[in-house]
């Protein structure tokens, strides 16, 4: 990571200021070029789909939905994997498909409102 800051920056892969910086930094960083490089990925293929689309449309809607219904899975098993870790932290399951009861509603309300 100090090499691909160090062309970023153009500072010296060497120089003493890489010592300075807090492991939060250094967190901070890779944080930040992680984000930047997936979202070079994501433009880049949202660009080829485009150049696609002008060929092959319905193949290119084929991918998309596929991916969206990855997407959509994926997001259940995270949603499945959070109930059980609440159900191991706190010893009762989570329910993901319950209702918010009226009092839950009420007390939100009260909060917002300020009352």
């Amino acid at each position: 990571m100090r090499w691909k800051l160090s062309q970023l920056w153009s500072i010296p892969y060497t120089d003493s200021y890489w010592n300075t910086l807090t492991s939060l930094q250094w967190y901070a960083f890779a944080e930040h070029l992680a984000l930047d490089k997936k979202q070079k990925e994501e433009f880049l293929r949202d660009l080829s789909e485009y150049a696609m689309a002008f060929h092959n449309y319905e193949a290119v809607q084929a991918v998309r939905d596929s991916r969206d219904e990855e997407l959509i899975q994926q997001e259940i098993n995270e949603e499945e994997i959070f109930a059980q870790q609440v159900e191991k932290i706190f010893g009762r399951k989570l329910d993901l498909n319950k209702e918010a009861s009226p009092q839950e509603d009420t007390i939100r309300v009260v909060k917002k409102n300020g009352e």
